[in-house]
């Protein structure tokens, strides 16, 4: 570690929790001052943790917090804490991470297995979950979201919702989804037509033994950045290292479209995850989602070996549409077909011409 480094990092520096997405990066200011350039070592974990109890455990050495007083995702809305447990033993934590610093490598894991046992959260009963991914900043960042209650369909009501003979497919694909290999999955169909429906009921059938991971539209473009291979060694060591993960890229038509200069390295990008270099690597199953017909993809998408599944999600005619609303007590519109969207949120509300106000001549 250079000694110049060291001296632009002084109490009150910009970097008060140091840098905890980064596993080798800058450490917090008492840190530094604590060793005096001597040399120091880390170990990091990421573990589901009692914040709320840690902070309020005089054992545990707060030194310092950071609050988000609204972030939807923490409950204990602690973004940064730092915790001095021990003479020059520190552990920083930013949500979920981990991160401790220690005089040898064998100290720094001690203490840290120690820190997250003490404070683990008990395993109760979860919600599903998937983690949502964002581009922030030049890295990806997650946040875990769990899945409210909602209509989402039971087994037993997949053909109520998708039609006669789903139920029959969605047994072969969760077998396909289950196989330790990398593969692309497409769903497409229009609007409303139970794509994401089908998604989240997905997530909950897979809870035990997958992790979803949702990329929003701007983190589908970073698919050819050296930090998104950063990511996955790092989610690999992670808790989350023992599942099967599923990348869940919706309306993804521009990375898929015909390669032209605009999307050519995207289209690389899914390619090669898919059954790649990085895909024999990750093992990951990809699913896409896309609204326009798959003529305007780009044929590698659809090559055999890659592509292990492919499904149409289409309107239900309109006898299977009464089924299902007579089910959910919803009323039709007149139609001869129907989307899910439709069915479940009923007749639209009508306009009503609004009255003249003022003086009628």
């Amino acid at each position: 570690m250079k000694t110049r480094h060291l001296e632009r990092l002084v109490y009150a520096d910009e970097a008060p929790f140091g840098d905890p997405r980064c596993f080798n990066g800058t450490p917090p200011t008492e840190v530094v001052l604590a060793y005096n350039g001597a040399g120091w070592h880390s170990a990091r974990i990421d573990v589901e943790w009692d914040a709320a109890g840690a902070a309020a455990d005089a054992d545990a050495g707060l030194l310092r917090s950071a609050q988000d007083l609204g972030a939807r995702e923490n409950p204990d809305r602690w973004s940064h804490l730092l915790f001095a447990p021990s003479p020059k033993v520190f552990v920083v934590a930013a949500g979920n991470r981990l991160i401790a610093y220690a005089p040898s490598p064998a100290a720094a894991e001690e203490h840290l297995t120690a820190f997250a046992r003490r404070y683990a959260r008990p395993t109760a009963a979860r919600h599903t979950t998937f983690q949502l991914m964002t581009w922030t900043y030049g890295s990806f960042d997650r946040e875990e979201v769990a899945l409210p209650p909602s209509e989402t369909p039971k087994g037993n009501e997949l053909e109520w919702h998708y039609g006669d003979g789903f139920t029959t497919w969605h047994e072969e694909f969760t077998e396909t989804v289950r196989k330790p290999r990398a593969g692309l999955s497409l769903m497409e169909g229009p609007c409303g037509t139970g794509k994401t429906t089908y998604i989240r009921f997905l997530m909950g059938e897979l809870a035990a033994t997958h992790c979803f991971y949702y990329f929003q539209s701007n983190a589908q473009t970073q698919f050819d950045q050296p930090e998104f291979v950063s990511f996955w060694k790092d989610e690999l060591r992670g808790p989350r290292g023992s599942k099967r993960f599923v990348l869940v890229l919706e309306d993804c038509e521009e990375a898929l479209m015909v390669r032209g200069q605009d999307n050519r390295s995207r289209v690389g990008a899914i390619l090669n995850l898919t059954d790649g270099l990085l895909g024999d690597f990750l093992r990951a199953h990809v699913i896409c989602t896309v609204n326009c017909p798959v003529g305007h993809l780009d044929p590698a998408i659809m090559r055999p070996g890659r592509l292990v599944a492919h499904r149409h999600f289409g309107r239900l005619p309109r006898p299977a549409a009464i089924r299902l609303a007579s089910k959910l007590g919803r009323e039709l519109e007149p139609g001869d077909d129907h989307s899910l969207a439709e069915i479940f949120a009923g007749p639209s509300v009508r306009s009503v011409q609004p009255r003249p106000v003022g003086f009628a001549r």
